[in-house]
Order: C-alpha cells, then sequence, then structure tokens
C-alpha cells in the first residue's frame, strides 16, 4: 500500500522524535544534574526528628511568595532586613522589598532575566537561574550578586538601580557595605573593594584556588577598617579597607589526605568577629580562634564547618559539615556542649539571639534550642521545601526564605 504525502510527512516525524529521544539518554543524567549541588554518597541517612518536651510555641506571622523561587541550583539568596524592611529576591532577577509587621509589598522589580534555552532545545533541562549571591544591605541600597559576575546595587526606598558593575566570576555571597565601600567576593577568590556611588572598582585582593573547592564562597565581614575574608585555601586573611593591602592571614585548615577532594579545607561560612579575636571554620578541618590585632591563632577545635558562626553568653555556635550543632567557649576553644538530634537534616547557618539558637532543614522544619545547654526548645514545619541558608531577626521576629520562594515571618511564643 502506498502512503499518501501526509502520512508519510506523520511517520517521518514520529521516527524523528524517537531518534532523538534514544539519542538524548545517554546524556540525559547528565543534562538534568549538572546544575545541582554535587552529591557525596552518604552511609547514613537524615536523622528522624526526635522527641522531646516543648517549652514554647512557633508562631507564624505572616507567608508571602517571592518570585519563582530558588531553583534547582545550590545557591544562598536569603532574606535581608534593614530598618524595618525585608528584602528578598529568587533565582530569577525578581526582588521586593515587604514591610516587616504587616508583610505588605513596598515595592517589586527585576534586575533581569534568565536567558532563553531556544524553542526547540526540549532535552536542556538546565537551570537558567541566573542570581546567585544575595542580599546585601547597607548606605540606603541594596546588594546582589549573580552567576554572570555582577553585583548589583539597587535604591533601598523604591528599588531603582543605581548601578551595575562585572567583576571577574559569578558572585555566591551577599555583597557588604560599610560607610565608604561594598565588598564582594567571587568564586575565583578575588574579593573586590567597589565605590559606593557607582560600583567603580577601589582595588582587588587576589588569591588563587586549589584545583577542587566547594561551590561557594565565604561572606566577607568589615569592622574597625578591615575587611576579614576566608579563602578555598583555608586561609583567612585581615585586610586594610582603603588600601587593599594585606595586614595579616592566618590558616585556619591545613589539608589533609591524599586525594584532591579530602584536601579541601574551604572557608565558606561567614567568619565570626567578636571583641578581640575572628574565629573562621573550614570544610573537613578545623574551627580557629584568630587575634585580630596580629593574626596568632589563639585556639583550635576539631570542629568541621561551612556555615556561619554566632555567639552568645560567650560561646561561639557552629553547625558542623554533619549537622551536629555545637557550643563552643570563646575564652579557650572547650566544647560546653553538642546537639546531636538533627544529625545529616541539612542544617541552615545557625541564627542566635535572645536565649535561642534557630536551624532550619531540607524538609522545612525550623528548630529552636538553647543557647545553655544546646536543649530542644520548639519545632515547627513552616513549609514544605528546604529553608535557605540564612536566616535573619529584628526585635525578636524571625525572617526566612524557602527554597520554593515563600517569604516568612516567625515569632517564638513562651508564654504557655
Amino acid at each position: 500500500m502506498i502512503k499518501g504525502p501526509r502520512s508519510l510527512s506523520l511517520s517521518i516525524l514520529v521516527c524523528l522524535f524517537a531518534a532523538i529521544f534514544v539519542t538524548s539518554c545517554g546524556t540525559l543524567k547528565t543534562l538534568t544534574t549538572r546544575d545541582d549541588k554535587p552529591k557525596e554518597p552518604k552511609a547514613d541517612k537524615p536523622l528522624p526528628l526526635t522527641q522531646f518536651a516543648p517549652e514554647a510555641k512557633l508562631q507564624v506571622l505572616w507567608r508571602r511568595n517571592v518570585g519563582r523561587g530558588i531553583g534547582r541550583k545550590f545557591i544562598d539568596i536569603s532574606p535581608a532586613i534593614d530598618e524595618g524592611v525585608v528584602y528578598a529576591a529568587d533565582a530569577y532577577g525578581f526582588v521586593a522589598a515587604i514591610e516587616h509587621e504587616s508583610g505588605r509589598f513596598q515595592w517589586m522589580t527585576r534586575i533581569g532575566r534568565p536567558r532563553s534555552k531556544g524553542f526547540m532545545n526540549v532535552v536542556d533541562r538546565s537551570d537558567t537561574a541566573f542570581v546567585t549571591g544575595g542580599l546585601g544591605v547597607g548606605a540606603d541600597m541594596i546588594y546582589i550578586g549573580t552567576a554572570r559576575g555582577e553585583v548589583v546595587a539597587l535604591a533601598a526606598s523604591d528599588g531603582e538601580e543605581r548601578w551595575r558593575v562585572v567583576l571577574t566570576s559569578e558572585v555566591l555571597a551577599p555583597p557588604i557595605a560599610s560607610r565608604d565601600a561594598v565588598y564582594a567576593q567571587t568564586s575565583d577568590g578575588n574579593l573586590f573593594a567597589l565605590a559606593l556611588e557607582d560600583g567603580a572598582q577601589k582595588w582587588v585582593f587576589h588569591t588563587q584556588n586549589p584545583l577542587v573547592t566547594l561551590r561557594g564562597t565565604s561572606t566577607p565581614v568589615f569592622s574597625s577598617g578591615i575587611v576579614y575574608a576566608g579563602f578555598a585555601t583555608g586561609i583567612l586573611s585581615a585586610i586594610d579597607s582603603t588600601s587593599g593591602e594585606l595586614l595579616w592571614e592566618q590558616t585556619v585548615s591545613l589539608p589533609t589526605g591524599t586525594s584532591d577532594l579530602e584536601r579541601m579545607v574551604d572557608v565558606d561560612g561567614k567568619p565570626l568577629v567578636e571583641q578581640g579575636a575572628v574565629v573562621a571554620s573550614t570544610h573537613q578541618g578545623t574551627t580557629t580562634a584568630i587575634r585580630r590585632s596580629d593574626g596568632q591563632p589563639l585556639w583550635q577545635v576539631e570542629v568541621a564547618s561551612t556555615k556561619a558562626l554566632q555567639a552568645g553568653y560567650g560561646l561561639v555556635f557552629a553547625v558542623t559539615d554533619d549537622d551536629e550543632i555545637v557550643g563552643i567557649e570563646q575564652r579557650d576553644g572547650t566544647i560546653a556542649w553538642r546537639q546531636e538530634g538533627l544529625l545529616r537534616r541539612q542544617l541552615t547557618d545557625p541564627l542566635a539571639f535572645s536565649n535561642y539558637i534557630f536551624v532550619g532543614d531540607y524538609l522545612g522544619f525550623v528548630h529552636v534550642i538553647a543557647q545553655s545547654d544546646g536543649r530542644l526548645i520548639a519545632r515547627r514545619r513552616v513549609d514544605s521545601s528546604a529553608i535557605q541558608p540564612t536566616m535573619v531577626q529584628e526585635d525578636g521576629v524571625v525572617y526566612l526564605l524557602t527554597k520554593g520562594g515563600r517569604l516568612i515571618a516567625l515569632e517564638l511564643d513562651r508564654s504557655s
């Protein structure tokens, strides 16, 4: 039987799509996972939640959806708060300012749009997210980093773009501001100082990345004219904020092992600047307190972490690589307590204020523990998706952003 032109064309189309599907199967795994955080095989699963006697309740004050969420990439786009306004963004260029008490949007804007994949690119499953570092606030502006190597400055009052500059590599951590400059760290190991008024480069501090590093950078800290920055080499540097001159550097952890993976000692968490010391942690390494005046080590403890450090009541609080929460004595580095009830639950940075420590996990739970001894005080699941690494608080209200793009305000109630 001879087929007509219409039937023949349909057959050809069916065969063509079948061939595309078959030839794509070999690469589908790579295409669907290349933007994800590298997953190392683990022998143990996340620890199931343990029972405890609650001493308080977490109350949700309001929830708001912010854009399209974070996407599949492993990035930190946590909220920021300044003078009663919460600033939040998604991974696709949407930025918003929200009044902290009511949750009412004050303004919304876009800093760009994802690049198109093309109509016929049907097998490309990569994530088009491009916002990677945010948000930083200071000097009446908001600062956002992108995978395109940009730092974008918006007016805090109305979201109008003030300036945009392109640096040497993607910006994975929030830029931070002083009265004189904005400091942004790039994934290729550089730290930039940019002018507040137009983003012009004032100086750049260079380091050399190891062959293999974690995907992420430490957030720099400005204090008393000095910028403290941690790098993938396992080194913490103190840099003069005006000139970019290195004042001192100290190794937080030395690499060990034989393979490049075993020797990764990235300083990825935000260092803690407290009185006369700065404390930093490394992946697969240690937590070290360093004297601010000359860079000499004061103490060191076997606590490995890629999370930001917090402090309170004479203790330093760290979330380890295995999601153990540890209280460390500031004076000598001895371990005061350990909370092992949340192991391998992909915890956020700790948030310490008043008598409490807040952490979120990969299933949308928020856990509250006591600073004094690490005991569990309260728990609540606030969303179905993971909580972004950094939570912020003002006047006792905690603000968090989930991977799905939901901004949530929480308060701890101990009246019951």
